[in-house]
């Protein structure tokens, strides 16, 4: 997910959990960047939570955002009921 010298499955179980929606995790990875600049409380809390490591803006396709997140939604439940 972009975040790196924190644990790749820590960082994506945290914004899987921090934007709870399927239309706001959607908006997150659409453009990151963006809703950090707008004071977006989900992209200010990932970005201190990670020491100011910005989530990159991968410009993805519309079609590419939504097979993320479709992709995304079942492995919540598998990270969600891990061991910690």
């Amino acid at each position: 997910m972009g975040f790196t010298g924190h644990g790749t499955r820590s960082a994506e179980c945290e914004v899987r959990s921090t934007c709870a929606t399927r239309a706001r995790l959607t908006r997150y990875i659409r453009a990151p960047d963006r809703l950090l600049a707008a004071g977006d409380p989900t992209a200010t809390t990932l970005f201190e939570k990670y020491k100011q490591v910005r989530m990159p803006n991968l410009r993805l396709s519309s079609e590419d955002v939504t097979s993320l997140v479709s992709d995304l939604e079942p492995r919540s439940l598998s990270l969600r009921d891990a061991p910690r």
